[in-house]
Order: C-alpha cells, then structure tokens, then sequence
C-alpha cells in the first residue's frame, strides 16, 4: 500500500491484483468494492473518496479509526447522490435564495448517520415507492406519514416547479435515526436531479449537528415560489405525522395557527455528537470534486467526491458484505455479487 502513496488508482489497482490473485474477480465475484487504509501508508488529504456513480470507495484511515459517517457518505456517492447544501431564503420566496452551507439533514449533508438520507436522495436511490413519494399533479391537501418511521403511507411530496421540483417531507425520531431533526423540511430538485437536492431554509437559525438549536429550527411553516405559482403551507405537524396543503394555481397558502413548531411529548434523546459538522460524518461543506485517470478500470473514469476529516469506529462488518485482508495494512469490503 505505501508503493501506492495517495494515487487512488493505483491503490484500486493494487488491491484488485491481490484480490484476483486469491481469485476473485471484479464482475464475477464481486460488484463493489471498498478499499479502507490508514492514513500513515498514504500521506492522504481527505477522509474519503467515492466514484459519483460506480462501485468504487476509499477510506482514509486518520490515526486508527475512521467514521461510519465517512462510510455512509460514500457510499452516498456510490449510488449517484452529491453533496447536499442549504439554500437560505429568508425573505419567504424561494426567486430569492442563496446557497449557505450544508443542509444537516442528511449523510450528504453533514447530518451524520444519525439524519440517514433526506427524501430526495431517496427517491434518487429508488428506495421510496410511488404511494410512498407521491408526484403532485393537482393542488389539494395531504398527509406524511415520518420519513423513516414504520407502517405505510406517504412519506414524501414530489412537485412540480417550473423546471425544477419541490420534495417536501416530514421528519421524526424512529429508531436510530432523525433523534435531533423535527418538521416539515423542503428540498428544491434542479431540473430533476435528485441526487442534487439541497434544503429549503427559511430562517436565520441555521441548525447545524452541533449546535444547540432546536431541532425544528429550521423546519418549513410556509414556502411560496411565485415565479412557478407553487406554494405549501403546513397545516399540522408533529407526534409522527403531518398535514401538508399544495396549491399549484398562484394563491399563496400561509401556515394554520395549528402548525406551529409542535414539541413531542416524548422526545427522543438527541444522539451524542462532539466536534464539528465535519466530524459527524462527511465534512462535505470542505469537500472538492476531481475527475479520475491514470491507470483505474473504465468503471473508475467517473467523477469522484473527495470528504474532509472524521473519526469514530470503522465497521468491520456489514450486511450483504465481505471484508478481507488485502495486505500491507489494509482492508477492503466487497459487495458479493449475486449468482443466476
């Protein structure tokens, strides 16, 4: 590993040769393939490295652990999803917006494991069905069921707007995840990519992971774009579901007296988090783009999504995975690829 230095392709290169040679092969053995390392046999800059899309990831040890935000993240990446910013518009209209930061919400988005992925990314992913992302045609009334909580029902609003598209969804503590994110939150899609989402701001809060603002600070009440007459107002929110009204005609909704920023009876505890956003897990706000080359596969010639810093404990193992030794201090997690 350390002949490699920090030439990502070389190190996909290394690590494929020594897999084949205890025969195992790329596209026949395995379809994905994770390449962990410590810092010290590299001289790496950045946590992690991931092809935007492909099957490939590097993890850049820092010390002797890296994060599972790193991980996640990543893998993010792998399946096509960018980082997702915070776009501020704080004037009510969502003409006048500009882009501050990073949305909190997501794995993409500085969130760490704890947020899980935001709507949008999940309708990118394929993971939300067409009862549960609903594709609004007509202005009306409806309801969301949490975004990651259990049972059916619609979990997310896909409107229309102009070029663009309005994902609105409603986030609540279930299980591991959202323990420190509540509401109503908005996502403006540019001209249909998913995986380029970024979250609709329309306070001067800017709750991030590690502050101690509340964590529906930055939940939507209202929204109106008027250049697309689209406009959403919360109707009710809070213990676990939400009432959302759409008009797509011009009139401009404002939120019910009921919506207000309604507190759980039983909040979950918020998860425990030190450092900056960049520690809970991506550190995307920090993060460049660069375009692959040199000697990787074809499958390696994507762009690639270089993550900032973070440190916590690596998985050594993961569903519908398999992690071996992959010699001079590495290790590498394949996905195993299924058998007709």
């Amino acid at each position: 590993m350390t002949a490699a230095g920090c030439d990502h392709n070389r190190i996909n290169t290394l690590t494929r040769e020594a897999l084949a040679a205890q025969g195992l092969v790329m596209g026949e053995d395995y379809e994905s393939l994770s390449v962990i390392f410590p810092a010290q046999k590299t001289g790496c800059a950045w946590a992690g490295l991931g092809s935007v899309p492909g099957p490939y990831t590097w993890i850049n040890l820092y010390g002797t652990a890296g994060g599972l935000g790193v991980l996640g993240h990543e893998f993010g990446h792998n399946l096509g999803l960018g980082h997702q910013g915070r776009s501020m518009c704080t004037d009510g209209d969502l003409v006048d917006c500009t882009s501050n930061g990073t949305s909190a919400k997501s794995l993409m988005g500085g969130g760490g494991p704890a947020a899980g992925f935001s709507a949008p990314e999940m309708i990118r992913a394929g993971w939300l069905s067409g009862s549960e992302a609903v594709e609004v045609d007509a202005s009306g009334t409806y309801t969301l069921r949490s975004l990651h909580g259990a049972g059916e029902g619609t979990r997310a609003l896909d409107i229309p707007m102009g070029e663009d598209r309005l994902v609105v969804e409603y986030r609540h503590a279930a299980g591991t995840l959202d323990g420190a994110i509540e509401g109503v939150h908005a996502y403006r899609v540019p001209k249909g990519a998913y995986g380029s989402s970024a979250l609709i701001d329309m306070t001067e809060a800017n709750k991030t992971v590690a502050n101690d603002a509340a964590t529906d600070a930055d939940a939507i009440t209202a929204v109106t774009d008027t250049a697309s007459m689209v406009s959403v107002a919360v109707v009710f929110s809070g213990g676990g579901k939400a009432t959302v009204k759409v008009s797509l005609d011009g009139e401009k909704l404002t939120a019910a007296p009921s919506a207000g920023k309604t507190a759980d009876a039983n909040p979950a505890p918020a998860p425990e988090h030190t450092g900056s956003d960049t520690d809970a897990g991506d550190g995307a706000a920090d993060a460049t783009e660069v375009r692959s080359g040199g000697s990787a596969p074809a499958e390696d010639t994507t762009d690639l999504a270089a993550t900032g810093g973070g440190s916590n404990t690596v998985p050594l193992a993961a569903t519908g995975t398999l992690l071996v030794a992959a010699g001079a201090g590495a290790l590498v997690m394949m996905r195993r690829r299924r058998r007709a």
